[in-house]
C-alpha cells in the first residue's frame, strides 16, 4: 500500500523525528537514496538520505533527512544503518497490515477480527457499528480516557443516547447535514469530549454502518483520515455485512436478499419496515415500454432512486424492482408513463417477498407493451383457469354429472347443463336464476328436479358443491 508522511512519523516516532509535514497524502511506494547532484524528486517515493544531501546549513550536519515533497523527517544524531531498516520496516508494517485486512475480507471474518487488526494502527479507540446502534464492535478500552458516553456505546448500550438523537457539528461549529464515505472530524456530542471521526459502511449505494474513531490523541488524526477509507473498505466485505443475516444490512440489501428468497433473519424483518412507509405495500416489476436491452433498464432504475415513492430500487437480468405503499401505485406516474408495471398482489409480511416476485413477474409477463399499471389480481384467475383447463388430465376429473346432463341436452335438445350453471353462479337462489334464464320459477323448480333425478345429486352438500362449481368453472 502507499504511505504518508504522517504514517512514516508514527512508525518512526520511537526515533524522536522533528516533523514538518505538509501537503501529506497517501502517496508514497517506495524508498530512494539521495545522491549528489541527483535528478528532480518524484512525489510518488520518500527520498533518505544525510543532511548536507538536501541542505547546506549547518545545523543538518550530522542528521539524516527523510524528504517526500513538501514533507521531510528529521532525525538527529541517528545510526544509519538503524534508521535505514526502520524506514524500510515501515513499508513492510503497513504492507502486512493490509494483507492481514485483505485475508479477513477474503475469508468474510466477523467484525471483531478486523477491529483486532485495525485498533494498534489506528491507536485511539475505534467503533464499528449498524446505523440503528443494534450491533457494535469497539477497540479495548484499557488505557483510554473515553468519556461516558463512548463507554456506553462501547458496551452496546443503545437506548435513546445523544449519539443517536442530536445533531451532528464540525469542529468549526457548523452543522453536519449527513455523513458520507470519506471521513469527517465531528464535534463530540458529549461536552467536553475529545472529537470524533466518522464516516459511512455504504452498502448497495446505501449506508448501513457508521465507523467512529474518537481523537484522544490528536497526534493521529491526519493518520486516522488516511487509513479510515482503507479500513472501510475492507469491512464491507466482514461477515455482519455479507451474511444474508449480517447485523449490518442496507435496507436495499436486504431486499434483495428477500428478493431471491434467502433468509435475513429477524432482525433485517424488523429492521426493513421502519425504512418503509406503513404497509400494505406492492412489489413492483418494471421494463421500459418497446426495449428490453440492459441500456433501458439502468436508464429506468436512474429513474426510479429518483421517484418519491420508490423504496430500494434494484436492477436484475434487465428488469427492475422496487417497493411502493399501496395507496402510491397510482401516483408512480413518472414511471407508469414511460414503463410497463407489473404489480405484485398487496401484502404486509415482508417474508413472503419471493412469492410477491412470482406475482410481480407474472404479472410483467401477462401484460401488453403499452407503458402502465398491469394488477396480478386481474391475470391470476383467467391464467389459472386457462392452466387447468389445458391440463390433459383436467377434463377426465371433472364432475360426472356434467357430462350426464350434456349427454341428456344433447339427445333430448335440453338445457340442464346450462340450467345448472346458471344456478351455481347465482349461489343457488332459484328466482334469481330463473330470472336470468328468462323461465318461470316452476319450470327452475322442475329442472332442478330432473337433474337431481338424473345425476342423484343432492345439491346441498358443501363438498359436492364445491367439486361442482370448480368442475363447472373449468368447462366453460
Amino acid at each position: 500500500m502507499k504511505l504518508s508522511m504522517s504514517m512514516l512519523a508514527w512508525y518512526l516516532r520511537g526515533h524522536n523525528p522533528i516533523c514538518h509535514i505538509r501537503d501529506d497524502d497517501l502517496r508514497i511506494r517506495g524508498l530512494r537514496f539521495v545522491i549528489d547532484d541527483s535528478d528532480t524528486m518524484l512525489p510518488e517515493y520518500l527520498y533518505f538520505g544525510e543532511g548536507q544531501s538536501f541542505f547546506t546549513a549547518p545545523q543538518y550536519t550530522g542528521a539524516y533527512l527523510a524528504v517526500n515533497s513538501h514533507s521531510m523527517l528529521i532525525f538527529p544524531e541517528a545510526d544509519f544503518s538503524v534508521l535505514l531498516n526502520a524506514l524500510l520496516s515501515a513499508f513492510d508494517y503497513f504492507a502486512a497490515w493490509e494483507e492481514r485486512l485483505q485475508d479477513a475480507a477474503g475469508r468474510h471474518a466477523g467484525l471483531r477480527e478486523f477491529v483486532d487488526l485495525a485498533s494498534p494502527v489506528f491507536c485511539n479507540p475505534l467503533s464499528v457499528g449498524s446505523l440503528d446502534m443494534s450491533f457494535n464492535v469497539g477497540s479495548d478500552l484499557t488505557g483510554h480516557r473515553v468519556d461516558p458516553l463512548w463507554r456506553e456505546i462501547s458496551n452496546g448500550v443503545n437506548s435513546a443516547h445523544a449519539a443517536q438523537y442530536e445533531p451532528y457539528f464540525n469542529l468549526e461549529g457548523k452543522p453536519i447535514k449527513d455523513l458520507s464515505e470519506r471521513p469527517q472530524l465531528v464535534r463530540n456530542v458529549f461536552e467536553g469530549g475529545d472529537p470524533v471521526m466518522m464516516l459511512y459502511l455504504n452498502q448497495a449505494e446505501e449506508p448501513a454502518g457508521y465507523i467512529a474513531i474518537l481523537q484522544e490523541d490528536s497526534s493521529l488524526t491526519q493518520m486516522n483520515l488516511q487509513l479510515a477509507p482503507i479500513f472501510a473498505h475492507h469491512c464491507l466485505h466482514a461477515a455482519e455485512l455479507t451474511s444474508d443475516d449480517g447485523a449490518i444490512q442496507s435496507g436495499t440489501n436486504i431486499f434483495q436478499n428477500l428478493l431471491d428468497g434467502r433468509d435475513v433473519g429477524p432482525l433485517n424483518l424488523e429492521r426493513l419496515p421502519r425504512l418503509l412507509p406503513p404497509p400494505p405495500w406492492r412489489l413492483l416489476s418494471l421494463r421500459v415500454s418497446g426495449r428490453s436491452d440492459h441500456l433501458a433498464a439502468r436508464s429506468l432504475l436512474g429513474n426510479l432512486k429518483r421517484q418519491t415513492g420508490c423504496y430500494f430500487p434494484v436492477e436484475r437480468g434487465g428488469i427492475c424492482y422496487c417497493m411502493a405503499a399501496e395507496y402510491r401505485i397510482r401516483m408512480l406516474t413518472q414511471v407508469t408513463d414511460i414503463a410497463v408495471v407489473g404489480v405484485s398482489i398487496s401484502f404486509s409480511d415482508l417474508s413472503t417477498m419471493y412469492l410477491r416476485r412470482q406475482q410481480a413477474e407474472f404479472a410483467l409477463g401477462q401484460a401488453m407493451d403499452s407503458p402502465g399499471l398491469y394488477l396480478c389480481e386481474d391475470y391470476a384467475c383467467d391464467y389459472l383457469l386457462r392452466s387447468f383447463r389445458a391440463m390433459d388430465m383436467t377434463a377426465a376429473l371433472l364432475h360426472p354429472a356434467l357430462e350426464i346432463l350434456e349427454n341428456y341436452d344433447l339427445e333430448n335438445h335440453g338445457e340442464l347443463r346450462s340450467t345448472l350453471s346458471v344456478y351455481l353462479t347465482k349461489e343457488r337462489n332459484q328466482l334469481l336464476a330463473s330470472e336470468a334464464l328468462y323461465i318461470h320459477p316452476n319450470t327452475m323448480r322442475y329442472r332442478l328436479s330432473r337433474i337431481r333425478e338424473l345425476t342423484g345429486l343432492t345439491l346441498e352438500d358443501p363438498e359436492e358443491l364445491k367439486y361442482l362449481r370448480l368442475s363447472d368453472w373449468l368447462e366453460e
